[in-house]
């Protein structure tokens, strides 16, 4: 399935944001090999293929991690149907890809 991942920068940290990628499951959780193009809304965006079934993932923003991507939930997509601990202390996105 085709999904599109979406992050929207707050007003404050829109100025500073230069690189956002996507990881997770679908990529091996390469921390790079998924780079998101801003759209001229400002709104950060990839469509990457994904096999159907339970998949995580997770943004990083001028290459750093989100940590926790339950505080970010309102500004992202697609909207995760649950969020999932990490090894590292942090929550994952988790959705039923279908």
């Amino acid at each position: 399935v085709q999904v599109t991942f979406t992050y929207k920068p707050t007003r404050r940290e829109a100025a500073t944001v230069k690189e956002v990628n996507v990881a997770g499951e679908f990529n091996g959780w390469d921390a790079f090999a998924t780079e998101m193009k801003k759209g001229e809304d400002g709104v950060w965006s990839v469509t990457v293929p994904i096999k159907k079934g339970k998949g995580q993932w997770k943004f990083l923003v001028n290459g750093n991690w989100i940590q926790n991507m339950e505080t970010v939930a309102e500004r992202i997509g697609p909207k995760p149907d649950r969020f999932v601990n990490d090894p590292y202390g942090g929550k994952n996105c988790e959705n039923d890809f279908q």
